[in-house]
């Protein structure tokens, strides 16, 4: 039993079964699971003789042959000496390493001393070599289970590049998309920037570029209304003065392509001024502040780009202080 368990646990003679009735492919019909370790090259144990201890030590062909008298004379004892050396290297090790590093070390198994320790015994080129064959065939029945499949993991391999090319192109259009509303954005921001400053140095009403559409131009102060009407004739006749519409109040607006993003208007009143796609300052609702909060705002801006326009409400207090603060800055 101890040799026949030894051979199945070495990979020498693994279990498998084939049911040709169990399905119409290899993974069904052939079945390795009354293996030990049926996903692993080699089956591992923890073994503590005496003081000596070792962990995860790997059950290989070459340490099934040390049960086998055919075997003994392609096994040699280290040495207790030499048993540290560096170039020697545990079998499952050797087998794993590439050709340039195995190539000139030792490849060794555990046995056991007659005083019950552990001794390090080299282990002979073609036994080694056997090993590595009894490994090759263990791959092969995995494979055929499924287990390690290189047709799998190349399809899995496939997918994974495939999807990730996926996402790098639909990330390039994402970005690209982005880039576009983006400048366009700023254009359009440049343009009516440009045809309010216009407006504002021309003292007429503001022209979008992009639209062609007139804004509405900043209302006259008290000041500048007084210094157009005409001077009172003397000994005028008593009549009706007749109704005059009011002058319509000007929006408050800003020159947003001028905006540093300071978030001092944003602070003092993040309804009144909000930021726009490119985080610059623009008038979001009007009726959500005050002219005062307009005037001081106008006054904080670093780059001079708000302008309060009129008074929405006439009945605000401190009106009049409030227009002459204000008419340097429409």
């Amino acid at each position: 039993w101890l040799h026949a368990s030894a051979g199945i646990e070495g990979r020498a003679h693994p279990l498998f079964t084939y049911d040709p009735a169990a399905g119409t492919h290899w993974a069904r019909r052939l079945n390795c699971e009354g293996n030990p370790a049926p996903d692993a090259h080699w089956p591992t144990h923890t073994v503590a003789l005496g003081t000596d201890r070792l962990e995860d030590w790997a059950f290989t062909f070459a340490d099934q042959a040390v049960l086998e008298r055919a075997y003994a004379a392609h096994l040699r004892v280290v040495p207790e000496a030499c048993a540290a050396h560096p170039d020697l290297m545990p079998i499952a090790e050797w087998l794993a390493a590439t050709e340039d590093d195995g190539a000139h070390r030792v490849p060794t198994v555990w046995v056991m001393s007659p005083q019950g320790g552990l001794l390090r015994a080299a282990v002979s080129r073609p036994l080694a070599l056997a090993a590595q064959d009894r490994l090759d065939f263990w791959h092969t029945l995995q494979e055929l289970v499924g287990v390690d499949n290189a047709h799998v993991q190349a399809a899995i391999d496939r997918t994974r590049d495939d999807l990730q090319a996926a996402q790098a192109a639909e990330l390039a259009a994402l970005q690209a998309a982005h880039a576009a509303e983006v400048a366009r954005v700023e254009r359009e921001t440049a343009q009516e920037a440009l045809g309010r400053l216009a407006a504002a140095l021309t003292g007429g009403a503001a022209f979008n570029l992009s639209t062609g559409a007139s804004a509405p131009a900043p209302a006259k102060t008290p000041e500048a209304i007084a210094e157009t009407l005409p001077a009172p004739a003397a000994d005028p006749e008593p009549t009706a003065a007749p109704e005059s519409a009011p002058e319509p109040p000007a929006d408050p607006w800003i020159e947003s392509i001028l905006c540093t993003s300071c978030n001092d208007c944003i602070n003092l009143n993040g309804q009144l001024f909000v930021y726009n796609g490119s985080k610059q300052a623009m008038i979001g609702d009007p009726e959500a502040g005050t002219f005062a909060e307009l005037v001081r705002a106008a006054e904080a801006c670093p780059s001079k780009c708000i302008h309060p326009g009129a008074p929405m409400n006439p009945n605000e207090p401190n009106l009049d202080d409030l227009i002459a603060r204000a008419a340097k800055f429409n």
